[in-house]
């Protein structure tokens, strides 16, 4: 019990074998995840090129943590530019509305008119009210029956 106790201790205050790697790793992982916009914005090939140049000079060590470490400085290293904004381009969401303007100029789809806006909104709230006023005469029914029959019954 007290090794358990002591070792629950040491694992709070020094934190698992586990958690002390993470910590160590933690900020490789991030300059890893900075750099995901300037590979975005790469070409395949010139990510293809890239990556057989990694290869390489990976292939020269033999420790699993040197490889690691090294590719790592090597991401950083190699990405390190001037900012160019447009690498940031979020290019999903400008082919959505690339696609969305041809169609609209084919008349495909068209911009909503206000007569579109107006319509169902008002009817489902309408809809709502009712429901809600409906609900509300059903719950108090009941109690108006209940008190009635007390009224009634208290005669028996």
């Amino acid at each position: 019990m007290a090794l358990s106790i002591a070792s629950r201790l040491a694992r709070k205050v020094f934190g698992s074998k586990n958690d002390r790697e993470l910590k160590r790793l933690r900020p490789f992982v991030q300059e890893i995840n900075a750099l995901e916009p300037q590979l975005e914005a790469e070409s395949a090939d010139q990510l293809r090129a890239r990556l057989a140049q990694w290869r390489e000079k990976l292939s020269a060590l033999a420790d699993p943590e040197e490889r690691e470490e090294a590719m790592a400085i090597q991401l950083v290293q190699a990405m390190q530019a001037p900012f160019r904004p447009e690498a940031y381009l979020n290019r999903e969401r400008a082919e959505w509305l690339r696609r969305v303007e041809e169609q609209r100029q084919q008349g495909v789809v068209r911009p909503p008119q206000a007569a579109d806006l107006g319509t169902p909104v008002a009817e489902l709230l309408d809809r709502l009210a009712q429901s809600l006023k409906a609900t509300q005469r059903a719950q108090a029914a009941p109690t108006r029956r209940a008190r009635g029959r007390r009224a009634s019954g208290s005669g028996r």
